[in-house]
């Protein structure tokens, strides 16, 4: 009978204390926002290089917070709030990306980026301007240089994709 008593306690424990570890999102919305705030924090001191494989578990978790959390939180977030939410998302890709931030931002193989980008489609009419305007706001209104530079490498892009297509 004590055996049984043993193995029912560890039981509970371990139910109780895997719900706290699964649960990213917090058991509301304030809890939710401080959370991701942390995380966004703990990310922004990490010193690795942008392909280094290290990221892959903050990548997953962030992942979790777009996919799950903001989509539990999203109704209940007022406008300041949501914006905060996606300055702390521009924040994780300069300090995940660091230089190369706008370009993966901007990758059609990049899943989480393509899932941040039907965010902002869906809530503003026009998201590259959000997108900008979250990053002048992160960084202090110094990346106008490195948007036009991104422009005119896009630009670049798009002639030589057409002249390869053009060989066709």
């Amino acid at each position: 009978m004590q055996q049984f008593s043993y193995l029912f306690l560890l039981g509970i424990t371990l139910v109780f204390s895997s719900c706290g570890l699964l649960d990213e999102c917090g058991s509301s919305k304030a809890d939710f926002l401080k959370k991701y705030e942390a995380f966004v924090r703990e990310v922004e001191q990490q010193d690795w290089h942008h392909a280094d494989n290290d990221w892959q578990a903050y990548d997953e978790r962030l992942e979790a917070y777009l996919n799950n959390c903001y989509e539990r939180y999203e109704p209940e977030l007022t406008a300041a709030e949501t914006k905060d939410f996606w300055l702390l998302t521009v924040s994780y890709y300069v300090a995940r990306y660091d230089g190369q931030f706008v370009e993966e931002f901007l990758a059609e193989d990049n899943p989480l980026s393509r899932t941040v980008r039907d965010h902002f489609e869906e809530l503003e009419d026009d998201p590259e301007r959000f997108f900008r305007d979250l990053v002048r706001e992160v960084s202090g209104g110094e990346v106008d240089e490195l948007f036009r530079d991104l422009g005119r490498e896009l630009e670049s892009m798009g002639k030589r994709l057409q002249d390869w297509l053009d060989e066709r």
